[in-house]
């Protein structure tokens, strides 16, 4: 077992020596009968099939009735007698492997506290909202000793963790003992930064220390093989089959490292192409799931910089990271691929870890929405969420809609105007002044409405700001903590 240093943006590979690999195998259909009162997608796979897949010893490692497939270990001889099979449709390399954000350890109370800070969760908190009567899903790398630490006790000790199952080990029944990675706490710090109370008679520093929750350990680092999906996948349909209606995920699939040439490409991150992201939507959009997933961390990285999968489907709610004061993105942070017809990420919230941490965090306060407003739909949810916040009306693929604002998501609610305040301006030539006597002003340049080419900070002036238009840059917009003005140099009009 090969260890790792707990630092910034950790990346754990998972190579695979063996000659075999594992595949999705997916059929072409169910033998369903639509007389049946089942819908399609929880109809049962069918059996016909599972019992010929056992002509070529083939073992079945997870299931998935949303996508009507299997997933297993074959080799050469396995796939080419597979695929002349008729009700075979497809047979398709796993390949990802598994990006985790991971932070230093026990910081969890400085992530939640500041991010609860920053969206002044204390409103939500002076209407008694704690996501009671909520079911939380999380679907992360481990739990060790979640049920031993004094931000989660309250938990515990209310009986508010109501189901946990470990998908890779399935025999295993303890999440909280027997550590086997690393990266096994990494789930019990993503557990506090949505339910923890750090301080013994003190406000919750996570939106929704009120949720009863369930857990699902999907990734295993440290052994010779990959971060799957299809455990992930499996997780999912378990979380749905229990009523569980919003889920976190803190993990993200974009590059593998058993075989580079089944590595994804920045290019696959178009919220259709993994296999993943097809299951996120099918939740979303069939199942009636609200999926919060942490955008990834290669923001920084040249040869990828983008989102990871599922955090590119269009309709999870992806979430990345930024700076306390203004949604300035960290630099780690991953940014929506250009190539998208919608923006990723959706919002960002302060974490200086990951956005493994940005995520949960939103969680919980979606929780408190779905507490606060049941009635509402998800759409109307994350409606109200980007309309509270400071970018809703200038968004980018570096920060979304930029940082949500539970004071203005409470009057959204009541159907009070509520909107950060903005204004638009135009600007002859190359050169533009700027209103603006803020202390610190956030500029993101743009080459078009959405993508971002330069994140600027500057100093505010008393007389106001001096903006030259960089080469090839169609827009400016001008942050502050009190108003957003979007700059549109109008010599590319």
């Amino acid at each position: 077992m090969r260890l790792f240093s707990f630092f910034l943006f950790l990346l754990f590979t998972i190579p695979c020596q063996a000659q075999e690999l594992k595949y999705w195998v997916f059929f072409q259909d169910k033998n369903f009968s639509f007389q049946d009162s089942t819908s399609y997608l929880d109809h049962p796979l069918s059996e016909q099939y599972l019992q010929a897949l056992k002509k070529w010893e083939v073992q079945e490692i997870c299931r998935s009735k949303w996508l009507n497939g299997i997933t297993a270990i074959l080799d050469s001889s396995q796939i080419s007698s597979l695929q002349q099979e008729d009700f075979i449709k497809e047979i398709v390399p796993v390949s990802p492997g598994i990006v985790i954000a991971s932070g230093e350890r026990n910081l969890a109370r400085e992530k939640a506290q500041y991010a609860f800070n920053q969206m002044e969760g204390q409103a939500f908190t002076d209407k008694g909202l704690d996501g009671r009567g909520v079911k939380i899903g999380l679907i992360d790398a481990g739990y060790i000793d979640a049920n031993v630490k004094p931000s989660l006790k309250h938990v515990f000790d209310n009986n508010q963790v109501i189901m946990g199952r470990d998908f890779i080990n399935k025999w295993k029944k303890d999440l909280y003992q027997s550590p086997e990675t690393f990266q096994d706490w990494h789930g019990t710090e993503v557990f506090e930064c949505t339910a923890g109370i750090f301080e013994k008679g003190s406000q919750p520093k996570g939106f929704a220390p009120g949720a009863d929750y369930y857990l699902a350990r999907t990734d295993h680092g440290d052994r010779e093989f990959r971060g799957e999906e299809d455990y992930w996948i499996a997780a999912l349909e378990w979380m749905d089959s229990l009523g569980v209606k919003l889920v976190n995920s803190s993990l993200g699939y974009a590059r593998g490292y058993d075989r580079a040439e089944e590595n994804y490409r920045p290019s696959d991150m178009d919220g259709k192409t993994t296999i993943i992201s097809r299951a996120a939507e099918i939740a979303a959009n069939q199942k009636g799931m609200f999926l919060v997933i942490s955008a990834g961390n290669e923001g920084n990285e040249l040869d990828w910089r983008v989102v990871s999968a599922p955090a590119d489907a269009r309709s999870v709610f992806s979430v990345g990271a930024s700076h306390y004061n203004l949604p300035r993105k960290y630099e780690y942070s991953a940014q929506g691929p250009k190539i998208l017809p919608y923006i990723k990420p959706d919002v960002v919230c302060y974490a200086s870890s990951g956005t493994s941490f940005s995520a949960p965090i939103i969680t919980g306060l979606v929780a408190c929405i779905m507490q606060y407003q049941p009635d509402l739909s998800h759409e109307e949810i994350k409606n109200i969420i980007k309309a509270s916040a400071n970018l809703y009306k200038a968004p980018n693929n570096y920060v979304g809609v930029g940082i949500p604002n539970c004071r203005r998501i409470l009057a959204l609610c009541q159907g009070e105007q509520a909107e950060f305040p903005f204004e638009s301006l135009g600007a002859n030539g190359d050169l533009a002044k700027v209103p603006t006597i803020a202390e610190e002003v956030l500029i993101f340049h743009k080459s078009d409405d959405r993508i971002v080419e330069q994140q600027v900070i500057k100093k505010g002036k008393k007389k106001g700001i001096s903006l030259k238009r960089p080469k090839g840059i169609k827009r400016s917009t001008i942050v502050t903590k009190e108003k957003v003005i979007e700059l549109i140099w109008l010599s590319y009009q």
